[in-house]
């Protein structure tokens, strides 16, 4: 193990990655107006919203697979230098065009550093020490989903937006000077018998890509029930098959099948999905603030606040106690199950809900969706070997984002086809409390193992 001023310069190198990321991402919600105006691309705008998570998805396992053959190092080292490019192309981009190829890479590389962040932490800290480290980590990104409208909003309004780009190649140097420093942990010996699964890699974009497009475009578009959907959707289900046998016959597969051996890896999976499709629902509250309830923007942000500084909170409390006491899998059925309670709460939502009972609602979703991650993903840790620590937690990473992407569309697709906002949020969180609660009975029921 390290010592721990090399630990704490690792750590800051990932809190200063994550929160670039978020930042950018969150910014982006304010200044993407801006921007397309400016570069007249406003027709663009669904595409550009979908880009970066679509490059991240595809990226995450991938990147996470060559960090286990050839260590961590080597594939934060080009996240950085390609993120700092990219930002460096959109902050300088004098066409639509232009700014969307960077918007993209800046997606491909923050997939590459964002899949090895929990492998680092796998490889630096003992058993003892991750749950805080990956609490401190959940805090970093909700701090960061917090500061990133304001950054974006005012840097629109005073410098412009071009400004939140060329500010994160600064902070991208800080990272890049502090990864040069790093081991290169992670690393096993590349032989013959260990190549690179290119066949599993194109088959696995294949199979991804449409299905991401497809999620997307439908309900926006094109109909949900359209043959391009359609087409996507059955072409991406035949990818899957195909890279499914390719996977099983590979010598070294880009997802290795033995980490579905463990039941409890695959319990942190399942329900870090389930998780992943509900926290997507806080896409649509916003429009159920200020269209039903009538509140401005500003008011319907502040009701977002307890959210994230609830999850800010237990993030911090459960990564501490779980140092001290352990107990993973009480602690995940129960927020879980409180997980769900939030999510039933806010499908009850209507114009005469009251201001306290929507803050209830907030605040217990903030506080469950905090401690799941950080059980999730510390767990996950717990079952993976070094060997695969890359490819286990980048493919829990992925998840979560293909989990984001499917319950946003499940949500834009009862959104479009209800008659009426309180309607749809009822049908939307009705949906996503039983996923919750199916998540939370296999938490309970399914025998953990280490």
């Amino acid at each position: 193990m390290l010592n721990m001023i090399k630990k704490n310069r690792i750590m800051i190198a990932i809190h200063l990655t994550s929160i670039i990321g978020m930042l950018l991402i969150t910014a982006r919600t304010v200044i993407l107006p801006a921007i397309l105006k400016e570069l007249d691309g406003m027709e663009y705008y669904s595409i550009i919203v979908i880009l970066t998570s679509l490059t991240m998805s595809v990226v995450l396992p991938i990147a996470g697979k060559l960090s286990d053959m050839y260590g961590r190092k080597i594939i934060y080292f080009i996240g950085i230098v390609g993120y700092i490019v990219a930002c460096f192309l959109c902050g300088f981009a004098d066409s639509v065009y232009l700014f969307m190829i960077g918007i993209a890479l800046t997606g491909v590389f923050y997939g590459c550093m964002n899949s090895v962040q929990l492998a680092i932490i796998t490889d630096v800290f003992s058993e003892e020490e991750r749950p805080a480290q990956v609490g401190y980590l959940t805090i970093s990104n909700s701090v960061a989903c917090l500061l990133g409208p304001i950054i974006g909003g005012f840097f629109v309004d005073n410098v412009g937006w071009r400004w939140v780009y060329l500010l994160m190649i600064p902070l991208g140097m800080i990272i890049f000077f502090i990864i040069a420093k790093l081991d290169n942990k992670g690393a096993i010996k590349v032989n013959q018998s260990t190549t690179i699964d290119f066949i599993g890699i194109i088959f696995f974009i294949l199979c991804v890509v449409p299905v991401l497009l497809a999620l997307a475009a439908a309900g926006k578009i094109y109909e949900w029930n359209s043959k391009p959907i359609l087409y996507m959707l059955l072409f991406s289900i035949f990818m899957l098959i195909v890279f499914l046998y390719a996977e099983s016959r590979a010598s070294n597969p880009m997802i290795p099948f033995k980490l579905f051996h463990n039941k409890s890896y695959c319990v942190c999976v399942i329900t870090y999905f389930i998780c992943a499709i509900s926290f997507s629902g806080m896409n649509y509250l916003p429009i159920f603030y200020q269209e039903v309830k009538g509140v401005t923007a500003t008011v319907s942000g502040l009701w977002v606040l307890p959210r994230q500084m609830a999850q800010i909170v237990f993030s911090y409390y459960i990564g501490i106690n779980l140092v001290k006491k352990k107990g993973y899998r009480k602690k995940l059925v129960v927020f879980l199950g409180l997980f769900a309670l939030s999510l039933l709460s806010m499908s009850r939502f209507v114009i005469t809900t009251s201001v306290f009972m929507i803050l209830i609602s907030e605040v217990m979703f903030g506080a469950a969706n905090g401690v799941q991650t950080v059980i999730t993903q510390s767990y996950g840790q717990k079952c993976l070997d070094d060997s695969i620590a890359g490819s286990g937690m980048s493919f829990i990473c992925f998840v979560g984002a293909f989990g984001n992407s499917l319950g946003a569309a499940i949500g834009g697709c009862i959104m479009n086809q209800t008659a009426g906002i309180s309607s749809a949020i009822k049908y939307i969180f009705l949906l996503y409390a039983i996923l919750m609660m199916v998540g939370t009975v296999i938490a309970g029921v399914i025998k953990w193992e280490r």
